[in-house]
């Protein structure tokens, strides 16, 4: 996210017009940026862990390890803003920053207590990691309450057997966080 809009920016300078993929809820650098489109689905904030079945509620998350991307992704954007809401700091969630694939296969050991990823629901990375890695997704039953606290984010439903139909996974629905993705443009 940050990368995008550097380059986004540098080009403004020199108007050239390329566009940006930025998640709602990014810091925008000082400058001329223009709001092109929202793209039409939202993406969500995906935690998946060895034993997220497990975590109920936000209490249940009380000092886990939690990889949130790289640091300047928007994954870990997303992931500072939620735990500067006062009564989430409380919790003492530990963030690391790691590549993706590094935070999948560290959550998939049990180094990491969940792993964070902004992604469209149906993407093939999401359903391996939870169909063929046996990871589980945290389900957030009161997303809505949260959701209320960022005015850039949502909140939505992943549907009991989403990832796989026929073992259903997951086994009941989860409540999950959902963030816009932004295409912006330089003003030329």
């Amino acid at each position: 996210t940050s990368e995008n809009l550097q380059r986004l920016s540098r080009v403004s300078g020199h108007c050239e017009g390329d566009f940006a993929f930025v998640q709602n809820g990014s810091q925008l650098p000082a400058g001329k940026l223009r709001l092109v489109a929202r793209l039409p689905r939202q993406e969500s904030l995906m935690l998946v862990g060895k034993k997220a079945d497990s975590y109920s509620a936000l209490s249940s998350l009380q000092g886990l390890k939690v990889g949130v991307g790289p640091e300047k992704g928007g994954t870990a954007n997303l992931a500072r803003d939620l735990i500067a809401i006062p009564e989430i700091s409380k919790l003492g969630l530990k963030l690391e920053y790691h590549s993706i694939a590094e935070q999948l296969a560290l959550a998939e050991a049990g180094k990491l207590d969940l792993a964070a990823f902004v992604m469209d629901e149906d993407a093939d990375f999401i359903e391996s990691a939870i169909r063929d890695r046996g990871l589980e997704l945290v389900g957030l039953p009161h997303a809505d309450v949260v959701a209320r606290r960022l005015s850039y984010v949502h909140h939505g439903r992943i549907g009991a057997g989403q990832f796989d139909a026929v073992r259903i996974l997951p086994l009941v629905d989860k409540r999950v966080l959902r963030v816009e993705t932004l295409v912006l443009a330089s003003e030329c």
